[in-house]
């Protein structure tokens, strides 16, 4: 009897022996298969596997290609599992994944074409050998090419976790372009149906186009889509320092929306050093960003031609603009494609200024500009009646600033101490831009109440210095 419990005790451990033998060296192959399907289902049907590294419990791969020319790659994979799961359920404990590197391109839609990459999403409720569990990307990198954006590459580590029907993922990562470098936090979500969002919280960035720079950019932006495409775009982001059309502004706050094909930007920033001074701007295509437009708002007009003068943008010299300091409530509305075109309107609307401006480079340019009449009292206090209809065109070179102004005065009245000039008539020029001064004319009409009868009469006069 004794000895037949001995047989009994030594069957059953060479039974077990054999049988954990047997899963020693058929486990690595079963999970070999399976995680080389699970790659195919992925969307790599080309991915290639060295034969992997064995240790106990664990699968390690080196240098996996995931297209047939090795664009994307991952430089090591390590696949740890429980032998005894074999028997109950799912064998995988964890995956982890350093150096993925995945090479592609972005079209003018927003699609993605990753090389090695179908466009399938693998299906998380299938009942397959290997379940969902997570997964840990150390190094990753997204090298992306564009026509319009050119180089993008967004790199950092990511982990993704299995939840029902979806994958939750979670990242922290940095992304470099020739027009906009970024860190950020991302949050969200992947299922097998091909929707996806993500929520970036952008730590710190900043944006260079040739009309709009940004720095100390922070915020947060929501994107989703289903599948690679229609990608929607919603974000609050705020910057510290603004660049337009080679003037500061600060304290910005940018609202973006849109889809990836026509993102768009709407923001507000208040003038560097200077209260009282606000910009709004749109730029209806971010891919466009050299059409902008929106609107300049003057508390006094005096402001405005002193932050001209220290972004040195203003044609002329600042004494010659003093007698419009106190105008108020401007509003500059423009519009910039090549050409910036502008309308200065007041709120007390007896303002109405329209012209454009051609911009050869920084520092030459040409332009032109009208206005409806202009009410003189309300910029001459002297002068009690009569309106200014003006009209200008002009050039900017290295050299000198050229051309006129054409002021048209109408029914405008003109205090000489104890006589009063009615129904003063005619045009002057101003020829001089940079001194705002003109010939004397002598071809202005006026009339003389306080003689009996009326009497008309004619006067000379010039816009001088």
């Amino acid at each position: 009897m004794h000895k037949l419990i001995i047989f009994v005790i030594t069957l059953i451990c060479l039974i077990v022996a054999v049988g954990a033998g047997y899963l020693w060296f058929s486990a690595p192959k079963a999970l070999d298969r399976e995680i080389q399907a699970v790659f195919k289902e992925a969307g790599f049907p080309d991915a290639t596997f060295p034969v992997p590294e064995k240790k106990p419990g664990e699968l390690i791969y080196k240098t996996i290609k995931l297209d047939k020319d090795g664009f994307s790659t991952i430089q090591s994979l390590n696949l740890r599992y429980n032998l005894l799961s074999l028997i109950f359920g799912n064998p995988l404990k964890s995956i982890s994944v350093k150096d993925l590197n995945l090479t592609g391109e972005v079209d003018d839609t927003g699609k993605i074409a990753v090389a090695g990459w179908s466009g399938t999403f693998p299906d998380f409720t299938a009942d397959t050998r290997i379940k969902p569990v997570k997964i840990e990307l150390e190094g990753a990198r997204l090298s992306l090419l564009s026509k319009r954006w050119g180089g993008v590459t967004i790199e950092g580590d990511l982990q993704l976790k299995p939840s029902n029907d979806h994958f939750e993922y979670h990242a922290r990562l940095s992304g470099a372009q020739n027009q906009l470098n970024v860190t950020a936090l991302l949050d969200g979500q992947i299922n097998s149906d091909g929707f996806w969002d993500a929520r970036i919280e952008l730590e710190q960035g900043t944006l260079r186009l040739d009309k709009l720079k940004a720095s100390r950019l922070a915020g947060l932006i929501r994107v989703n889509a289903y599948d690679r495409q229609n990608i929607n775009i919603i974000g609050e982001l705020q910057a510290g320092a603004l660049n337009i059309l080679n003037t500061q502004w600060k304290n910005a706050a940018l609202t973006l929306d849109g889809t990836f094909e026509t993102p768009r930007i709407i923001l507000s920033a208040k003038s560097a050093a200077y209260d009282g001074l606000e910009l709004s701007l749109n730029i209806d295509d971010l891919r466009q960003h050299e059409v902008l437009s929106g609107e300049i708002h003057a508390d006094r007009l005096g402001t405005a031609f002193d932050y001209m003068e220290s972004q040195k943008h203003l044609p002329v010299e600042r004494n010659m603009l003093r007698a419009l300091d106190d105008l108020t409530m401007l509003n500059l509305h423009f519009q910039y494609d090549n050409q910036f075109i502008f309308n200065i309107k007041n709120e007390e609307k007896n303002i109405d200024i329209k012209g454009k401006i051609d911009f050869k480079n920084k520092e030459e340019y040409s332009g032109e500009f009208d206005s409806s009449p202009l009410l003189l009292q309300s910029v001459f206090t002297e002068v009690p009646h009569g309106t200014a209809s003006l009209h200008s065109t002009f050039k900017r070179t290295e050299q000198n600033l050229s051309g006129n102004i054409e002021v048209q005065l109408q029914k405008t009245s003109i205090n000489f101490g104890a006589i009063t000039l009615n129904d003063v008539a005619g045009n002057l020029t101003i020829d001089t831009l940079e001194k705002m001064s003109g010939p004397i004319t002598q071809k202005l009409q006026c009339r003389i109440e306080v003689l009996k009868p009326k009497t008309q009469c004619s006067l000379s006069g010039g816009i001088q210095k």
